[in-house]
């Protein structure tokens, strides 16, 4: 009902100090407690007014009803500003007024001839004693007290009533309250100490609830972030869609500011960026971002210590690299991505926040990290497995193209070019032993596309052909110029090389030759337990390094080769020997053909000469006993100081 709505609004206190609420509380309660009395004793003499007004019976009842009822309405009018002080959190104000206001009511009824009751005088002047040392203090109550020790006396005293049992009388009072309401005080001053003491405990144990709980759903919700990378991650087996849909996922769920990909390159030295959020993402990519390992930035810390590393306050972390495509990061954590015992990379993930990464957060990021680094594991080797298929795949119709060539050099052209083709390389070489000069031979060779001249020749142990002779093992070289600067020397195959020894010369060629070139890759052509060969390829328009299953093919692809060169070889060698006999039975038929001694040794000599390409040719005929100083006789050519013969 309204008026239950009014009152409470009306009790209601504004203040958000206990002890202000307390002391406001009670003094409403001793407020309306009083009210209630007064309004019982107004009612009363109403009803006296009316019954002296409509009956001829007269009731002594001391004030008139009209000073009763104004005096009801006064104590109305302070009992509303009381209660509204009390609303706005201003009770001790209240208190004095109301107070005030019952002694002034006190002492008129002590001034008033028509009052002549003592029991008021004797309970009205100790209320506002006890309300103000309750509430208060007792310094607070002694203004009320000086009114009922001193005022009242020298009014009763002026109105011929005794004073001393009224004055010893109220002392003994005024101090008992005064002792009790200094204890009741104190008492209730350690209960409310107490009390603030287990509601601030209660409070901040319903504050470590609150974290724990929200501590708890955090990890809950990382932990279903977690599962739903991993899901991602192990959904494809190509290596770039997994990383760019992994790498925005744990930027998007995580609610980071940027996530990024590094992977180790070949030289195992340099963190380089495979993948990255946003359009710095792609900005980062496009300029291969790259971090040494064991630099100065917390990818290259991580990548050499193997460990994850937080920085709380990028500010204030001296490794931490700023990069000016990120301005906005303020923490960063790097995990490293290991698999097997094997660093793959490592996962950088930055935030707007300052101390955004707690340490209990770390573990669970660790566990996504191990999840990704997994799953690009399998990407890789899936990827490798196919590379290796597609290229073995090759080798049916490369031997068979290179079955079909004539020579050697026809062979090892094929070889060179579909080497360069499939395995993305810009210069190949194709070298073989030479036994009779022992040096390697330039056979066939191309240098970004051009043809290099043919009968280079280079020792063992000189250059890349050279050194993979002399050890006979495949050669893989992920950094070509830190290779050159350890062996000093370079690889006649590698562009540039056009100052050339020759067979009787070899020296080094310079360091400068070789400084285009990035990776290389070489293998010995065998046949058996010999080696007699050299094949090399290298690459100088990537940083890109050869590949173990890149390494494998070629090292099959030269097996191949070599049965194949073998085979043309012998060949060649069958088809020399079958001229040679055609050629020794066609001067034979050409020489029994002839009867005559002079004829005979005339048509061998030009035979001779015919099959070598030489037409001085000379067979000379020594008798047992030849004169001195005398010539043998010469066919093929005139005689001695003759004329030709007709």
């Amino acid at each position: 009902m309204r008026w239950r709505s009014y009152l409470s609004r009306l009790l209601a206190i504004d203040s958000q100090d206990v002890e202000e609420q307390q002391n406001g509380r009670l003094l409403q309660i001793l407020i309306l407690s009083l009210l209630l009395p007064t309004t019982i004793a107004t009612l009363v003499r109403a009803a006296v007014f009316l019954v002296e007004t409509f009956t001829p019976a007269r009731i002594a009842m001391g004030l008139p009803f009209g000073t009763v009822l104004l005096t009801y309405s006064y104590n109305w009018l302070i009992t509303f500003v009381c209660l509204w002080l009390i609303r706005r959190g201003r009770a001790m104000p209240a208190l004095h007024i109301y107070f005030i206001a019952l002694d002034l009511v006190l002492l008129y009824l002590l001034i008033s001839p028509q009052f002549n009751l003592l029991l008021p005088l004797f309970v009205l002047p100790l209320l506002p004693i006890i309300g103000a040392s309750l509430l208060g203090n007792v310094r607070s109550s002694l203004p009320y007290a000086a009114i009922t020790l001193f005022v009242v006396p020298a009014i009763l005293s002026a109105r011929g009533q005794s004073i001393l049992e009224f004055i010893i009388a109220n002392l003994v009072l005024i101090l008992a309250i005064w002792t009790f309401s200094d204890r009741l005080n104190r008492n209730l001053r350690d209960m409310r100490e107490l009390t603030q003491d287990v509601q601030t405990l209660a409070d901040t144990l319903q504050q470590r609830v609150a974290a724990q709980t929200a501590s708890l759903r955090r990890r809950a919700e990382q932990l279903q972030h977690t599962v739903e990378v991993g899901r991602a991650a192990s959904a494809s087996l190509d290596l770039s869609q997994l990383m760019q849909d992994t790498t925005e996922l744990i930027r998007s769920q995580f609610g980071f500011y940027h996530a990024s990909i590094f992977l180790l390159d070949a030289t195992r030295r340099q963190a380089v960026v495979r993948e990255s959020t946003g359009p710095v993402g792609e900005i980062m990519k496009q300029q291969r971002h790259t971090l040494p390992v064991g630099s100065d930035s917390l990818v290259g810390w991580a990548a050499a210590n193997r460990q994850t590393r937080i920085a709380r306050d990028v500010g204030t972390d001296p490794v931490h690299f700023s990069n000016p495509l990120l301005p906005e990061t303020r923490s960063e954590a790097v995990l490293p991505l290991i698999v097997r015992g094997e660093l793959l990379g490592i996962l950088d993930v930055q935030s707007r926040e300052v101390d955004a990464f707690q340490p209990e957060d770390i573990a669970i990021l660790q566990l996504m990290a191990d999840q990704l680094a997994s799953s690009i594991d399998n990407a890789r080797l899936y990827a490798e497995s196919q590379r290796r298929a597609d290229l073995l795949s090759q080798l049916p119709g490369i031997a068979a193209l290179m079955n079909q060539q004539a020579d050697t050099r026809q062979v090892l052209n094929v070889l060179v070019r579909r080497s360069m083709a499939l395995l993305d390389s810009d210069g190949a070489s194709a070298w073989l032993w030479q036994p009779e000069n022992q040096r390697l031979e330039l056979i066939v060779g191309y240098v970004q596309g051009k043809q290099m001249s043919a009968g280079i020749h280079l020792a063992p142990g000189q250059g890349l052909p050279g050194r993979l002779f002399t050890e006979n093992r495949t050669l893989i070289i992920d950094d070509y110029a830190a290779w050159v600067e350890e062996s000093q020397t370079a690889s006649g195959a590698m562009p540039g090389a056009q100052d050339v020894p020759g067979a009787q010369d070899v020296r080094p060629l310079p360091v400068k030759a070789a400084l285009s070139v990035k990776a290389a890759l070489a293998v010995p052509l065998r046949q058996g337990d010999e080696t007699i060969g050299v094949l090399a390829l290298t690459r100088s328009h990537t940083d890109t390094a050869y590949a173990p299953e890149e390494a494998q093919f070629l090292e099959s692809l030269a097996l191949l080769s070599s049965i194949i060169v073998r085979n043309s070889q012998l060949l060649n060698e069958t088809r020399r020997l079958v001229q040679r006999e055609q050629l020794i039975n066609q001067v034979t038929a050409n020489i029994q053909r002839n009867l005559e001694l002079n004829a005979i040794l005339d048509t061998a000599a030009a035979e001779l000469g015919a099959a070598i390409g030489n037409p001085q040719v000379q067979i000379r005929l020594f008798p047992s006993a030849p004169p001195e100083n005398t010539p043998p006789r010469a066919w093929g050519q005139p005689p001695l100081n003759e004329q030709p013969p007709t």
